[in-house]
């Protein structure tokens, strides 16, 4: 039987000065490393939040890191434009992916400043 954790306290974000860019160093995006129950953690839902000043965001992608290199997760969005209402969680869309993954961040056009904060939901190991 699976065991349900609970981590609703223990959400990380990173701001954005500029457009969202592909990561490429070990240091971007957000560190979800605390997340992980050692080896045992298997599935995780996170909410992915989006928001500020940027109107919308085209061609946004969810990358997750493991193993020292980025990995594409997939389109958020269904692939469609994202808007960005205003700078108060403008934007919000639940993700399930295979905890295995270190850090996350998401690329996406359209400039202007935005912030990335991922909450973690239901974890299951």
């Amino acid at each position: 039987m699976a065991e349900l954790f609970q981590l609703f306290d223990q959400h990380v974000k990173t701001v954005s000065a500029g457009a969202l860019a592909e990561p490429s160093t070990s240091s971007d995006g957000a560190d979800i490393s605390t997340w992980r129950e050692g080896s045992r953690l298997k599935q995780m839902r996170v909410v992915v939040y989006l928001y500020g000043t940027a109107a919308t965001l085209t061609d946004v992608i969810l990358w997750g890191y493991r193993r020292d290199r980025w990995h594409y997760l997939g389109l958020l969005n269904g692939g469609l434009d994202v808007p960005i209402a205003s700078a108060t969680k403008g934007y919000a869309e639940v993700v399930n992916f295979v905890g295995a993954f270190e850090r996350l961040a998401v690329s996406a056009t359209g400039g202007a400043s935005v912030t990335q904060e991922f909450e973690p939901g239901e974890v299951t190991g």
